[in-house]
This record gives C-alpha cells, sequence and structure tokens, in this order.
C-alpha cells in the first residue's frame, strides 16, 4: 500500500512545471497594453523619453541588433522616472504562484557621468485589458550598483509578491523598467538603456549587444488562437 501511495506522490511531482518564461524587450509596438506607468514609484519626468507611454513587445525570441533608448534629467534631488515599459503576449487561462524567488531583470545601461548615480529600477504586473493593473508581480526592485559611464549589463533577482493568481485568458505580463537617479547636480546628464541585441547581459560586464530580458520562474502557457476549419462542400 505504502508503495502504491509513493508511486501516486511521484507521478504528481513529475507533472508539476519547474521551468521559467524569459521574454526579451523588443523595439516593436506591443499590440495591445497600458498606455502610463502603475508603479507605486513617482516619475519626477512624465514626458521623458517621450515616447515612454508607447507599449512595447516583450517576446520569448530575441531581437537581431542592438538598440538603445536615451534621455535626459536635470535633477537637483534624487528622482525616479520610467524609461520603457514592455507588455508580453497573451496567456492562457492558469495560477500564477506567489511569493516565487529568483525573479531576474538584465540590462545593459550607461550614465554620461560619474556625477548622475544612475541606477536600473523594475515593476511587473499583470495587466487585464479594461483592467489594467489587477496583480502586483514584483514591487519596484531598486539596484545597489550605479552603471558606469561604459555599456555595461546589470542582472537583478527578487522574489515576488504573496498571494497565488488566477491568470484570465488574454492577460499580459507587463514590465516597467525605471531609472533611479541620485544626484543633487542641476546638470544635463544622459541614462542609456539598450535592448534588442542577441547577446544576455552579465552583470557587470562589459556588452555591445545587449539582449535585455526579464525572467519569471515559473512556465507560462501562452494564448494560442484555435485554427480555423472551413469545410470543403464536394459535389458528386
Amino acid at each position: 500500500m505504502f508503495k502504491k501511495y509513493l508511486l501516486i506522490i511521484l507521478l504528481a511531482l513529475a507533472s508539476v512545471s519547474y521551468g521559467q518564461t524569459k521574454y526579451y524587450a523588443r523595439s516593436s509596438a506591443a499590440a495591445a497594453g497600458p498606455t502610463g506607468e502603475v508603479s507605486t514609484d513617482t516619475d519626477a519626468f512624465p514626458t521623458v523619453p517621450t515616447s515612454k507611454n508607447t507599449p512595447l513587445d516583450m517576446t520569448t525570441t530575441k531581437g537581431s541588433a542592438q538598440t538603445s533608448v536615451a534621455a535626459v534629467y536635470n535633477t537637483a534631488s534624487g528622482s525616479m522616472s520610467m524609461m520603457r515599459m514592455y507588455v508580453g503576449p497573451e496567456l492562457e487561462a492558469q495560477t500564477l504562484t506567489g511569493d516565487a524567488a529568483n525573479y531576474t531583470f538584465a540590462m545593459g545601461g550607461s550614465e554620461s557621468n560619474g556625477n548622475m548615480n544612475l541606477y536600473p529600477r523594475y515593476f511587473m504586473y499583470v495587466w487585464r485589458s479594461g483592467s489594467g493593473n489587477v496583480k502586483t508581480v514584483v514591487a519596484p526592485v531598486p539596484e545597489a550598483t550605479e552603471l558606469p559611464t561604459a555599456e555595461t549589463g546589470r542582472v537583478q533577482t527578487a522574489s515576488g509578491e504573496a498571494g497565488d493568481f488566477s491568470i484570465l485568458q488574454g492577460d499580459r505580463i507587463v514590465v516597467e523598467q525605471w531609472w533611479e537617479i541620485n544626484n543633487t547636480r542641476s546638470t544635463n546628464y544622459t541614462a542609456t538603456g539598450y535592448f534588442e541585441g542577441t547577446t544576455d547581459p552579465v552583470d557587470g560586464t562589459a556588452t555591445s549587444d545587449a539582449a535585455t530580458y526579464f525572467q519569471l520562474p515559473q512556465t507560462l502557457t501562452h494564448y494560442t488562437a484555435p485554427s480555423t476549419f472551413t469545410p470543403k462542400v464536394i459535389i458528386y
């Protein structure tokens, strides 16, 4: 009897998915998504860069050539500002596990001057059409190490918010990529984020082809539209 129950338990464990879902930041416009930031952080530069409120794609495939977004900031006190937001593909109905460890955020970035004191920052949530943010997945994630003046990889990890969540068909994962600017100088400095390259960033390592990515510690199932069938009429 014990062996029978042990076999049932082992079979159940074998059916559990322990994979990951890795999204790459892309430059193409997302098919759907939010039109502004929803993070609990306050954006001190709501119109910088000017295209920040246009949601971009994040896909499970990398780009083919690095691109970048640069923005100029002038702040006499420590400030935060959203740089970009990325929207994943439609999801199938499923359960998102709460309080999971090892959410990963990796990017290539640089500051124009060491006095800028620039740090990347992230916010992840589940977006639902007509409702907006229906589940905060990862609260604002600060980085402890300043970006240098040369393009360099930065990789951060975080744990998700508590509580399992029922994703509905059509929901999407959204990542907001922010800057934390910790300087007190009224001087123009430029922050640059790099993405859509072919090489995954490595923390603290110089890069010139950064494939910025956001990774969840769970395999998510994406929605696939059912195939259409057109019956053929055969006349004898």
